[in-house]
């Protein structure tokens, strides 16, 4: 079978080189002396977030080319400037799915926007969110797929949770996690639907409307329905 190339964009610490991953293009947004954003070349994956995060994605989806935006500094995210030029860059570039593996607690025009105008590319935006609680940005915006941690999922497992925070639930740990073990939370859940949605379309799945397809391979449902096998 003939397996498509997917491009997924990883707006996120950078990757580090020792990783082996193949990224086919790399910058570094970032904010100068005058709070102006910049863009240049990528450093290295300080905090290891970003590196773990494009292991689970090629983990579930070899045949991927990553992009990779640098709008981390250290452990946190940039301004929302920073990460919203990260993003307009990997939607010029050609990316079919943005993996956006943080939360922002405060609303801001011009994330907002960027999200906005990703939209009508056809690019699938994923966004970390929380359980339960309060809502993030960009997770919280209309056109984001907001995903959270799911105990119950193993790898590959997705749940339908649509719960006022999160629209999907999976794996909140890496390739070997185990169900109702602790993991990394939301984050590495976004990496997971990311991996699931660039395999399904490299394997030929149509995703018109990329929520639908994916409540439509849940396995749970709200709290605790399972869906028949």
């Amino acid at each position: 079978m003939n397996i498509r190339v997917v491009r997924v964009g990883l707006l996120d610490s950078g990757i580090i080189a020792e990783t082996g991953i193949q990224v086919v293009a790399t910058r570094c947004f970032h904010l100068d002396e005058n709070q102006t954003v910049t863009c240049s070349a990528a450093t290295t994956d300080v905090s290891g977030h970003g590196s773990i995060l494009a292991q689970i994605i090629t983990g579930l989806a070899p045949s991927v080319e990553i992009l990779s935006a640098q709008v981390f500094d250290g452990a946190r995210p940039s301004s929302p400037a920073v990460v919203a030029a990260g993003l307009k860059w990997l939607v010029e570039e050609g990316a079919e799915i943005v993996n956006m593996s943080f939360g922002l607690v405060t609303d801001r025009n011009v994330l907002r926007s960027a999200c906005k105008l990703a939209s009508p590319t056809g690019v699938v935006l994923l966004a970390a969110a929380a359980a339960r609680g309060h809502m993030v940005f960009p997770a919280a915006y209309p056109n984001v797929i907001a995903v959270t941690g799911d105990a119950r999922c193993a790898v590959g497992e997705l749940s339908c949770l649509q719960n006022g925070w999160a629209d999907i639930g999976a794996c909140p740990g890496g390739l070997d996690h185990k169900p109702h073990h602790r993991g990394g939370g939301a984050s590495f859940a976004v990496a997971h639907v990311t991996g699931f949605l660039a395999r399904s379309i490299g394997h030929g799945a149509v995703v018109d409307n990329a929520f639908e397809f994916l409540q439509s391979h849940c396995s749970y449902f709200g709290r605790e329905r399972r869906t028949e096998d």
